[in-house]
């Protein structure tokens, strides 16, 4: 089986044998298409280094970022996939990948916030639904990017006097190493080293935790704010997929090695997540094994997911 994980910022290529054995290829670059004009390298430079040829592949999901949003960016993830990949490789959205693992195929709503954020749902037919996850230009609230991009407003507010955030602004001056922080240009000149603005916003993200657990107030507001935008997400989604109140939700993403986060979001939705069964990549080499008519145990899947722990 081969499955790939594709992200907005990074990308993972596993491939699992039928005893669960299960081999990581080192990460790549992110392979989202409508922000990242170095797409297709980074694919190519996932695919190729897998050592098995495609004939001997007996199942392929690929999870891909916006796949099926953009007829011109679903047939061109297609034609980049047939240099490495039989026809029969399923190319499916990175985060119906995600539900996969966290659920093993049973109902539930997923919580995604990685680079860019969304709920996913199925209901009763099987079919997914989805909210949120509109991009980092008017959507994407609590991801990474967004918890980034907010505390870049915050910082920006508190250097000119349009809030008392100033501890807030140095703080986060000084993680990012910002020359000069009491000076106009330190922030934007950070912004400008970046190689790919959107991963560098949504690398902030790490620290405004950081800064949260700290007990610093603004940082802590803006991750608590995360995690209500999230549960917005989820509350929507469940009511489209027509699932019940208390059906179980569950959680994919960096930004969920956010204690505030997780522990908020519960406290919105009055239930705690369940535990996912398998990560994003785990789901995406069980949908293989489902493909290729693999008899998928529950010792199988608990390999493959203490590989990829």
């Amino acid at each position: 089986m081969l499955a790939l994980d594709g992200g907005g910022t990074k990308t993972l290529v596993g491939l699992a044998d039928t005893t669960g054995k299960v081999r990581i290829l080192p990460p790549v670059g992110g392979v989202n298409a409508f922000d990242n004009t170095q797409w297709r390298d980074h694919l190519d430079a996932a695919l190729s280094a897998a050592p098995i040829e495609k004939d001997r592949i007996a199942g392929a999901v690929i999870g891909m970022p916006g796949y099926g949003e953009s007829r011109k960016y679903d047939e061109a993830y297609r034609q980049a996939l047939d240099t490495f990949l039989s026809p029969d490789a399923i190319v499916i959205n990175d985060v119906f990948m995600a539900h996969d693992g966290a659920f093993a195929g049973a109902q539930g709503v997923l919580a995604l916030a990685g680079t860019g954020a969304m709920a996913v749902a199925r209901d009763a037919g099987g079919r997914y639904h989805r909210v949120g996850g509109w991009g980092h230009d008017f959507g994407d609230e609590g991801s990474a990017y967004w918890i980034g991009r907010e505390a870049l407003k915050r910082a920006s507010w508190a250097f000119d006097g349009r809030s008392d955030a100033k501890a807030f602004q140095e703080k986060l001056s000084a993680a990012i190493g910002a020359e000069d922080p009491d000076r106009f240009g330190g922030l934007l000149e950070w912004l400008a080293r970046l190689e790919h603005m959107r991963s560098g916003i949504a690398g902030l993200a790490r620290q405004i935790d950081a800064m949260a657990e700290a007990g610093e107030a603004t940082a802590q507001e803006i991750m608590t704010e995360a995690a209500k935008q999230l549960a917005r997400q989820v509350i929507a989604v469940r009511e489209r997929a027509g699932l019940v109140q208390d059906v179980p939700w569950s959680f994919a993403g960096s930004v969920f090695k956010s204690r505030l986060v997780i522990e908020t979001l519960s406290e919105t939705l009055g239930s705690a997540p369940v535990l996912p069964v398998l990560p994003p990549l785990g789901g995406g080499l069980l949908g293989a094994a489902w493909a290729a008519g693999w008899p998928v145990s529950t010792s199988w899947r608990d390999r493959v997911r203490e590989a990829l722990s």
